[in-house]
């Protein structure tokens, strides 16, 4: 099952995820029919041995991404959808933990979840408060009916498995959030 905790290969948890982001890509094009989405695929680099991780916390936050890239990543003049997306199962390395406050330790007892899309991006002026659940509040109006919680949302929980999650994408030139989780091998 997909919330199991029995070690798996990164193949193996790669192919449940590409299916998982698939199926969440599916359900929000049907929802939102005149935003389209285009996955991808879920690339995996090298990693050796078995995973555990909490997948069905990893789903739901995937979710959150594909959604938000649906609502907010495409039209307004600038670019047009459908919206390309990606993600990448990787090693986290020393540089990952560093850009959060709260991992430390070993960057091999982690792994990364790269999403990105092509959209409009997250302008500079929000990337301080897209986490911290102030941004939906302000702006609620203004971004589709969405309160602008699920980010904060996603961060809450990665960071009570021992995870957390950053933004590094550019304005202009779409979103690139890392999810860091906490793995036992």
């Amino acid at each position: 099952s997909v919330g199991s905790d029995r070690p798996r290969g990164a193949g193996e948890l790669r192919d449940n995820l590409e299916a998982h982001v698939r199926q969440i890509a599916d359900r929000v094009n049907l929802l939102h029919s005149e935003k389209r989405i285009h996955f991808e695929g879920f690339h995996c680099a090298d990693l050796d041995g078995g995973i555990i991780c909490n997948q069905i916390n990893l789903q739901d936050d995937l979710m959150e991404m594909v959604t938000n890239s649906a609502k907010h990543g495409g039209g307004h003049g600038v670019k047009p959808y459908p919206l390309n997306v990606s993600c990448t199962l990787r090693q986290a390395t020393a540089e990952d933990l560093e850009r959060s406050i709260v991992l430390s330790g070993s960057a091999s007892n982690y792994v990364v979840v790269e999403y990105r899309d092509d959209g409009v991006g997250i302008p500079h002026e929000y990337k301080k408060s897209v986490f911290d659940g102030k941004l939906g509040a302000e702006s609620h109006e203004k971004r589709a009916g969405s309160l602008g919680l699920g980010l904060p949302l996603t961060r809450n929980l990665l960071r009570k498995i021992g995870g957390d999650v950053t933004e590094l994408g550019e304005p202009g030139a779409g979103v690139h959030f890392l999810l860091v989780l906490k793995i036992q091998r």
